[in-house]
């Protein structure tokens, strides 16, 4: 994981083939590996690592979500959307996997389920950012600009370091033609990954620990 965490994936994978070797079942190691192969965009790679999860141990809520985003990596969002419905208790839900499964349904050109669920989600949450930011992009496709920017505003109300949703924002600015207010957002954004390329390279940067809840940018 440390090496993982300072880019030095050739050596992450050594390791975690290594502890595979030494204890086969070691669920970790797969997921782990799984994981290491999606920051690389190895998708084939990343979904038979979950894969040989699953079969070790029953499917958390990670696992499930490694396994589906290596499906979106490979284009199979049918697919992906298949397994998460199959695996989501429909009654209680997951609000981890439905936004993944949000994301599904937009890659699979199906913006208004993809909206449909994040509203039935926000309905459920006390407006989570991360939400916001995925349904603000979904009414974005939808070509509803006016909600869009509302809940890509809320968003960062909420969370005014969430860089995804400002992303977002600058671009639905920029594509309406708002292009005072969509320089703010940019020029910031271009200020914060100066930063995080010093501390990249101070080997200081973290790994990103739950994958389910990426958020959809527009960049």
């Amino acid at each position: 994981v440390i090496l993982q965490s300072q880019k030095r994936y050739e050596e992450a994978e050594a390791a975690y083939l290594c502890a595979i070797n030494i204890r086969p079942d070691y669920v970790q190691a797969h997921v782990n590996l799984g994981l290491l192969a999606l920051e690389s965009n190895d998708f084939d790679s990343a979904r038979q690592a979950f894969l040989n999860a699953r079969q070790i141990f029953p499917p958390t809520t990670d696992i499930i979500a490694g396994y589906a985003r290596s499906l979106l990596g490979l284009g199979r969002a049918q697919d992906a959307i298949a397994y998460i419905e199959s695996e989501v208790n429909q009654e209680n839900g997951n609000t981890r996997l439905d936004i993944l499964r949000a994301e599904a349904y937009l890659r699979d050109n199906k913006p208004r389920k993809a909206h449909d669920l994040l509203k039935v989600l926000q309905n459920q949450n006390p407006a989570p950012a991360q939400i916001l930011n995925n349904l603000g992009f979904t009414l974005r496709d939808l070509g509803l600009h006016h909600d869009a920017t509302v809940a890509l505003q809320e968003a960062l109300l909420l969370e005014p370091d969430f860089d995804d949703a400002a992303d977002n924002l600058a671009q639905l600015l920029l594509s309406l033609g708002h292009f005072s207010d969509a320089w703010p957002l940019y020029r910031r954004r271009k200020t914060q990954k100066r930063q995080a390329n010093s501390l990249a390279q101070n080997g200081r940067w973290g790994l990103e620990a739950d994958i389910s809840m990426s958020s959809i940018v527009a960049w």
